[in-house]
């Protein structure tokens, strides 16, 4: 019987045709060189890929179904996975390597839901999307591209690791397209046409490698969110209208050692940036290129380069900034930096700058800055601080600007310029520092306006100022120019061409330093001057020492020397301490309004040491010098215990108005007291001389008793008084009230 069946069997095999049996080892040996096996689908399997397969499932798919879930792929060196639409599909779970070649031109190279790839060096994974997946985990060291306007990754979620090249091609590609992305290494490329990678969501990103955009109007890195960034590469979009990292939400970049290079922009974030720009390039190429910008506040840390340098470019722009630290390069062309709100540190150096005609390298609302580097707008029309308030808390570097250093629009200017530190107007006629308000400025180093035309100081009201010992304000028309001004200063302070060192409205002076002028005035006022002098006003080239339109207040205890030592249109009270010295070529001391003059120091002229054209008070201790000691227009009160010189031969020449002359111990009058005519009185508070006085240029205390008989004068206190008229017969001019010597 087994005999039979065995028979029955053999007959069989061998009806079998001649092809078939020649066929089918054939096909045997073709599906284990070229297959993935095992079929699907299939779930929590090993599916092992050789050779070339090609729409081994059927359709359109090389291999698997989305269906398929939990398993392990292995595609060998030198396998091709090809399907017309999917190399490779799968559902979740899956974990594949790839040593080979996977491709799907119409979809996607692999197709999956939550699965983990490695594609491993000189491995390919390529589709109209390279993959697309749910969430991805990949570690790529291989290729992984599009097809035309496609994505090399498509994704929910992508977690990314790469050295090799992630790359869409053609117009509107992109390399990473996801909701999120987590890059945890990148030392390969990144790129697409339109976005080297975009996020719809948050993206999470360390480069070390290139992640680029490369066509007009690109984007290196976009996010919807957020994006968090340590760039030791370089991100890039260098295409027209290209920006190299874009976020609808917040930008911070951790580090960035490398490169962040856009044409319009370089970051961009639509609330808030944090950057540490360690030392790297931040850039924007562009005509109106902006380097960062944050809508709401941008936190900078700088010690590297950011800059966007063509016509109209801005190197950050927020609306607030917080520079805490610029130890390097933060450069424009329209402005270094531009705010509503904008407080700086630049550091030892650091440069701020703005290359454009009119460019400001600091541009804000309100400013706050403390520099010890550069700040600097050098071309036509620059400014170095341009806010509407600025407040520069310390300067020991550099602020310039071709135009002016600091100007405030609408606000105030307070300014501490330490020893070190310079704040100049670079052009003839520019203004060092200008507010429309009011400047509080605290000076130790220099502050210089133009040499011609220009201002160290201006304010629109009032200037407070403090310049200490080696401080140097100066320019060529005003060292200090405002409404009111209110000045303490123990440096200099000058106006080297013609002007004034201060000139004021209303001024308030405290000198212990020098104040100079060459050509107008040294203080100058409109309305009133009140000074206190111990150190030296100086005017030459014709310069007065101090002219007030109105009233001047002087208390001096040092120099002041000019063509006239003082000048004024009002009213004048002046305390000449001993040691204090006024000095004009012309007068002394001249006073259109009232004059109140304590002198106990030396006060000298040419033609007039003294002269008032109203009433006037001279108490003398000192020493009074002129062709004329002391010459007034209107009654004069003279009271006498030092010495007063008319090197002209008159001493002291009066007008009709009742006139006093006392004479106290000490006294001397070298020269004719000429009392005009009028109603005069003579008081001398001494002993009565012995014998006739014919001469006030000495008077012996024994002599008045000779004096109280011829004249019978009225004692009062051991005070005499006698008509002018009557001393000194043989000295007196006919028709006039002389008193001099014989």
């Amino acid at each position: 019987m087994k005999r039979k069946l065995l028979a029955t069997v053999n007959r069989g095999l061998l009806r079998v045709p001649v092809s078939a049996v020649l066929l089918t080892p054939l096909l045997v040996i073709y599906r284990a060189e070229a297959a993935c096996t095992p079929v699907a689908p299939v779930n929590n399997a090993i599916i092992v890929c050789s050779g070339n397969v090609d729409t081994q499932q059927g359709g359109v798919t090389g291999y698997g179904t989305i269906s398929d879930s939990n398993n392990t792929y292995q595609i060998a060196a030198g396998a091709t996975v090809h399907g017309s639409s999917f190399g490779i599909a799968t559902g979740s779970g899956g974990v594949l390597t790839n040593l080979g070649t996977i491709d799907g031109p119409n979809g996607a190279g692999l197709r999956a839901g939550d699965v983990t790839v490695s594609n491993a060096g000189g491995a390919t994974i390529s589709g109209f999307n390279g993959i697309t997946a749910s969430t991805l985990k990949l570690d790529n060291a291989g290729a992984i591209a599009s097809g035309l306007q496609g994505h090399a990754i498509d994704a929910t979620a992508v977690t990314v690791s790469n050295s090799g090249t992630i790359v869409g091609i053609g117009a509107n590609s992109i390399g990473i397209s996801a909701t999120t992305v987590n890059m945890t290494a990148n030392t390969g490329t990144i790129a697409g046409v339109r976005f080297g990678v975009s996020v719809t969501a948050d993206a999470a990103i360390a480069n070390a490698g290139g992640i680029k955009a490369t066509g007009a109007n690109g984007v290196g890195i976009s996010a919807d969110g957020n994006a968090s960034i340590d760039n030791r590469g370089t991100i890039s979009a260098l295409g027209a209208g290209g920006i190299a990292v874009n976020a609808n939400g917040a930008v911070t970049i951790a580090f960035n050692t490398s490169g962040i290079q856009g044409a319009a922009m370089g970051v961009s974030a639509g609330t808030d940036a944090a950057i540490n720009n360690s030392t790297g390039l931040i850039s924007a190429s562009a005509v109106n290129g902006i380097a960062v910008r944050a809508v709401n506040k941008a936190t900078i840390i700088n010690a590297g380069t950011i800059v966007a340098l063509a016509t109209g470019g801005v190197g950050i722009e927020a609306g607030t900034l917080l520079v805490s630290s610029n130890i390097s390069q933060i450069s424009g062309g329209r402005n270094g930096v531009a705010a509503n709100t904008a407080t700086i540190t630049n550091g030892a150096g650091g440069t701020i700058s703005a290359l454009d005609t009119g460019g400001a390298a600091i541009n804000a609302v309100t400013a706050t800055v403390s520099n010890g580097g550069t700040i600097a707008a050098s071309a036509a029309g620059g400014v170095g601080i341009h806010a509407s308030a600025v407040s520069v808390t310390a300067n020991t570097g550099l602020i310039t600007g071709e135009s002016g250093a600091i100007i405030s629009v609408s606000g105030a200017v307070t300014v501490t310029n330490n020893p070190g530190g310079t704040i100049q107007g670079a052009n003839a006629n520019s203004t060092a520092i200008s507010s429309v308000t009011d400047a509080n400025i605290a000076n130790a180093g220099t502050i210089k306006g133009g040499a011609n035309g220009g201002r160290a100081v201006f304010a629109g009201n009032s200037a407070t100022v403090s310049n200490a010992s080696g401080g140097l304000i100066s320019a060529g028309q005003f060292g200090i120019s405002a409404n009111l001004i209110t000045m303490n200063n123990s440096g200099i302070v000058e106006s080297t061409g013609f002007g004034a060192a201060v000139d004021a409205s209303t001024a308030k002076v405290t000198n212990s330093g020098t104040l100079r002028a060459v050509g107008e005035n040294v203080v100058q006022a409109v309305t009133a001057v009140a000074l206190q002098n111990s150190g030296t006003i100086s005017g030459s080239g014709g310069a007065n020492g101090i002219f007030s339109s109105g009233r001047a207040d002087v208390v001096n205890s040092g120099s002041i020397a000019a063509r006239n030592g003082i000048l004024t249109g009002g009213a004048l009270n002046l305390t000449n301490m001993a040691g204090g010295t006024i000095a004009g070529t012309i007068e002394g001391v001249f006073a259109q309004g009232a004059a109140v003059i304590a002198n106990a120091g030396t006060i000298t002229g040419g033609p007039f040491a003294i002269a008032t054209n109203t009433t006037s008070i001279v108490v003398n201790t000192g020493t009074i010098s002129g062709n004329i000691g002391i010459k007034s227009s209107g009654a004069a009160n003279i009271v006498n215990a030092g010495t007063i010189t008319g090197t002209s031969g008159t001493a002291i020449k009066l007008t009709s108005a009742a006139d006093t002359l006392t004479l106290l111990a000490g006294s001397k009058v070298n020269g004719v007291v000429d009392f005009g005519s009028g109603n005069d009185v003579v008081n001398v508070d001494l002993v009565a001389p012995s014998s006739r006085v014919s001469s006030l240029t000495t008077v012996a205390p024994a002599d008045l008793r000779e004096l109280q008989r011829h004249h019978q004068c009225k004692s009062l206190w051991r005070q005499f008084q006698w008509p002018v008229g009557d001393i000194g017969h043989n000295s007196r001019d006919p028709g006039s009230d002389r008193a001099g010597a014989d």
